[in-house]
């Protein structure tokens, strides 16, 4: 019989998708849930092959060291399924072998869930993020990403600098319908 994820475990898997690699405690973070029963539905997500989860160094050295979880083609096909994931969507089922990545990765997914958080806590604002591989940007001549950005050096007109940001998002202060975008770029060192 075929695994029938339940309402709450479509949301874990469509954060996974979005997020692309998540530990247990931004997903409890984004859920609202403890990490206990996060930790609890994802054992079942992945003995059912709907997820992959691999221990890593990723936590701050105490405690429980932090899982990183990815989405399996099977958790891709079943969002697909649902309608919640697009045909065409990629999967990333495994970028952990790149530590700098999933560190970078994990650093702009604690970003986005403080722009969450900060919805959460103060209804006036909207948070509008969009992410270099958001799904459903339509692709753009050439092969460029959605998201590049092309700006003058300030020496010569000619000279142009591109950059693909971490992420773009704007900010809506609905009571006085104002809003502020804003360039995300992030660096581990």
């Amino acid at each position: 019989m075929a695994f029938n994820p339940n309402k709450n475990d479509l949301a874990l898997l469509a954060s996974i998708a979005e997020h692309e690699v998540l530990t247990v405690g931004q997903l409890s973070a984004l859920s609202q849930r403890s990490r206990q029963v996060v930790r609890r539905r994802l054992r079942i997500l992945e003995s059912e092959g709907i997820i992959a989860a691999k221990e890593g160094g990723y936590g701050r050295s105490r405690g429980r060291p932090e899982s990183l979880i990815f989405l399996t083609e099977d958790g891709a096909m079943i969002l697909k399924d649902k309608g919640i994931l697009s045909n065409n969507a990629a999967c990333t089922t495994n970028k952990t072998v790149d530590s700098i990545f999933v560190a970078h990765e994990l650093l702009i997914n604690w970003f986005r869930i403080h722009l969450i958080q900060m919805e959460r806590l103060i209804p006036q604002l909207s948070v509008n993020y969009l992410s270099p591989g958001f799904q459903s940007l339509a692709p753009t001549k050439g092969d460029r990403p959605p998201l590049l950005e092309r700006v003058r050096t300030e020496n010569s007109q000619e000279e142009i600098i591109e950059f693909i940001p971490d992420g773009v998002f704007s900010i809506t202060n609905e009571e006085i319908s104002k809003t502020l975008l804003f360039f995300l770029e992030t660096v581990i060192f």
